[in-house]
């Protein structure tokens, strides 16, 4: 059964979005690119195995993915990603490294980025509530 996920393809498209003027821009834009792509994708393989689980009835298999998915997703998108974001806020806005025609480029896609981020911490929060009903879901059937 196919189910539409707004929330995910609006963070894609913004990524994307965002990624394509500062590679085709920019010779300082690539950090921000490089390991955007690595903390959104790093969770990948845990995050199809576990949907797959899921999608297949492998109920067993996708409570024992749920937690480390969870956790590493957890750390990926909503602590280091954001410090990175924050780190790269202050290179692009405060630091006055930038040549001014490469400044405009990446103050402008950064707007995007933070758009991405926005769209993938929501994803993060239905994700982690999602855990918890499942985890208590599972656990209430357990009692009886």
């Amino acid at each position: 059964r196919f189910e539409p996920d707004s929330v995910y393809v609006a963070h894609h498209v913004l990524y994307l979005a965002s990624t394509f003027p500062i590679a085709a821009m920019s010779r300082n834009g690539w950090p921000l690119i490089a390991v955007a792509t690595l903390l959104a994708e790093v969770t990948n393989p845990l995050q199809l195995s576990w949907e797959m689980a899921k999608a297949f009835g492998s109920g067993d298999l996708y409570d024992r993915l749920s937690l480390p998915f969870t956790l590493a997703f957890f750390t990926c998108r909503g602590l280091l990603m954001p410090f990175f974001m924050a780190d790269m806020a202050r290179f692009i806005f405060l630091s006055g490294q930038l040549a001014d025609d490469h400044s405009t480029v990446l103050k402008s896609t950064y707007g995007l980025f933070v758009g991405g981020l926005a769209a993938s911490l929501v994803w993060l929060v239905n994700l982690v509530r999602g855990f918890f009903r499942y985890r208590a879901k599972r656990d209430r059937r357990k009692t009886r």
